[in-house]
């Protein structure tokens, strides 16, 4: 189901580039600060789109990696939490148990003289 998704996507993206060279054939003056071109139009605003989405997911990318390391951190730290407390818990019923034992062969309330 994603493949056919996504290369439906991908097929309306190509049929508008196409149709975005098809429009725009006009050749435009570019002027950057280090160099001058004249290029079509159609280029000049694919490319921006490009750079556009190249910005937005490598601005998005360094978010994903960063929660997900934060996430992992996270992670780490609950684990050796839940240890402590598995180890706490399992000291709790040692020490019950040995209270258990050693009150075992007392009577748990004084008789009084009967």
């Amino acid at each position: 189901m994603f493949k056919i998704i996504s290369f439906t996507i991908s097929l309306a993206f190509l049929v508008l580039g196409l149709l975005l060279g098809l429009f725009n054939p006009h050749s435009v003056n570019i002027d950057l600060i280090i160099f001058q071109a004249q290029l079509p139009l159609s280029l000049i605003i694919a490319s921006s789109i490009l750079l556009g989405l190249l910005i937005a997911s490598i601005y998005f990318g360094s978010f994903t990696l960063i929660t997900k390391w934060a996430l992992k951190k996270q992670l780490k730290e609950n684990q050796k939490l839940n240890n402590t407390i598995l180890d706490l818990n399992r000291k709790i019923l040692e020490k019950e148990n040995q209270d258990l034992l050693e009150t075992k062969g007392k009577p748990l309330l004084p008789s009084k003289g009967l």
